[in-house]
């Protein structure tokens, strides 16, 4: 009789169940590769401050910043993707092209990273500014997958595999650096809003 209930709600519930599993899957190569990421930033010599996983609301907003970094040279933002394959930019979407298991090729359309993080860009910059700092952040989109090859043209912001990401902190600047007194006002003002 157990049997047939279990078995009874499977049928019923078949899809939402696999919808679960597809999203859990997502969900830990997400984390994987945010993970990867992090042990990447956190290796790096001359910075000021590095946070992962930061989430938020301003002004009815939800946003996400999956890693930032304070340096002298600036504020970065960083967008973590972990998908392997082929990425290319479209005019309204991006797409991922990899192989499934029997071989054949497939495509995916996905939300535009850029679009993503410009958004995250702005309602953390309008944060600073209601707190009374007014500093521009850097947005950066890295894909953590070791098997992804990017073919983009020209974007908005810097858009980089794994490997590039230490070499483009330490080379990373602006005109005008920031103080170490101006880093020590975003981040008391980041402890402050996340509870640090």
């Amino acid at each position: 009789m157990v049997l047939q209930f279990v078995a009874i709600l499977y049928l019923l519930y078949r899809d939402r169940f696999l919808e679960w599993g597809r999203l859990r899957k997502i969900k830990k190569s997400g984390d994987a590769g945010e993970k990867a990421v992090s042990d990447a930033l956190d290796d790096l010599e001359d910075v000021f401050s590095v946070y992962h996983n930061l989430q938020g609301q301003l002004d009815h907003q939800r946003y996400e910043i999956d890693h930032l970094l304070l340096t002298h040279q600036g504020v970065l933002l960083i967008e973590t993707k972990n998908m392997r394959g082929t990425i290319l930019a479209r005019k309204e979407s991006w797409v991922q092209i990899k192989a499934s298991g029997s071989g054949k090729s497939y495509e995916r359309e996905f939300r535009s990273p850029i679009q993503q993080i410009e958004r995250t860009s702005r309602i953390f910059e309008n944060l600073l500014a209601s707190r009374g700092v007014r500093v521009r952040v850097q947005p950066v989109v890295v894909f953590s997958s070791p098997d992804t090859e990017l073919k983009l043209k020209d974007q908005k912001f810097p858009v980089l595999v794994l490997p590039q990401v230490q070499e483009f902190v330490r080379t990373f600047s602006r005109d005008v650096p920031l103080t170490t007194r101006q880093l020590r006002k975003v981040k008391e003002i980041l402890d402050e809003v996340y509870g640090f």
